[in-house]
């Protein structure tokens, strides 16, 4: 009897954990700032806080295409000639901890870092020997 609720209470506490950590991850971005990064390289920034204008912007590699909308709805990736469109299906970035990516394209779209660099250089957080 005393082992189950012991069980009983390590999975609830389990749940609270896991549905604290979702929260978190899909809370809404407070940044506005995005870039759209290729192979490493970041290729375009915008800040989305004042775009008013639809804008479209064809990204093209060796792998193939991919077509990005801006609006003031947000950033999404509209159309792309990759074979699984989970990029497309992905919508709009809506959360810092979630960036839309076209692994065939090696495209990646998302909040930029205040940190970043814009040559798109790894930063180093910590060495080990």
């Amino acid at each position: 009897m005393k082992a189950s609720r012991i069980c009983i209470a390590l999975c609830a506490a389990i749940f609270l954990l896991a549905l604290a950590g979702s929260i978190h991850l899909l809370h809404p971005a407070q940044a506005t700032i995005v870039e759209i990064v290729q192979d490493g390289k970041t290729l375009y920034t915008f800040d989305l806080s004042g775009q008013v204008e639809k804008e479209r912007i064809e990204i093209r590699c060796a792998e193939g295409n991919n077509v990005i909308y801006i609006g003031p709805e947000g950033i999404c990736v509209e159309s792309a000639d990759c074979a699984d469109q989970t990029c497309v299906n992905m919508g709009y970035l809506q959360s810092s901890a979630l960036s839309i990516v076209c692994l065939p394209h090696k495209l990646v779209i998302r909040y930029a870092d205040g940190a970043a660099q814009s040559d798109g250089a790894a930063q180093v957080d910590g060495v080990s020997e």
